[in-house]
C-alpha cells in the first residue's frame, strides 16, 4: 500500500517529514522507532537537495511489517568511495554522514547510482508500542 509520494526540495522537507512521522503515528510505531525513521530519510533527502540536484522524489510503500522508502534525485550520482561500508566519522567532522546514519539506523540501505541520478531505499521494520 503506497503512503506517501512526494516531491522535495529545500523549502518542503520539513513538511515531508511532518506527514512521515503522522503514518509512523498511525502504524503505531515507538516514539523511538519514528525519530529513527524520520531522522534516516532526512538525511537522504538533505543529499538529494545538497547534491543531487536541489530536490527530490520520495515514496513510501508499507509490506506487512516493513516500510520501504525510496528517495529519489536526478544529480549526477555519487562518487564510488562514498557507497561502500565506511569507518563511522571522526568526532567534530561535519557532513559526509548521512549514508553512514541511515545504515546505521535502517535494517537495509540500497543505492542505486549514476549520471541520471540516484536512488536510495530503505528499509525499516515496523515495530508496534505494546
Amino acid at each position: 500500500m503506497e503512503i506517501l509520494d512526494e516531491r522535495f526540495d529545500l523549502d518542503s522537507i520539513a513538511k515531508v517529514r511532518a506527514q512521515l512521522s503522522g503514518y509512523a503515528v498511525s502504524c503505531g510505531m515507538s516514539e523511538q522507532d519514528r525519530y529513527k525513521l524520520v531522522l534516516a530519510a532526512s538525511e537522504i533527502m538533505a543529499n538529494a537537495v545538497l547534491h543531487g540536484g536541489g530536490s527530490g522524489r520520495i515514496t513510501v510503500n508499507r509490506l506487512a511489517d516493513r516500510l520501504h522508502l525510496e528517495i529519489r534525485d536526478t544529480g549526477r550520482g555519487i562518487p564510488r568511495r562514498h557507497l561502500g561500508d565506511r569507518p563511522p566519522p571522526r568526532p567534530g567532522r561535519i557532513g559526509s554522514q548521512g549514508l553512514w546514519m541511515a545504515r546505521q539506523i535502517c535494517e537495509r540501505v540500497d543505492i542505486r547510482t549514476g549520471p541520471g541520478g540516484t536512488t536510495v531505499r530503505l528499509t525499516f521494520a515496523v515495530s508496534t508500542d505494546g
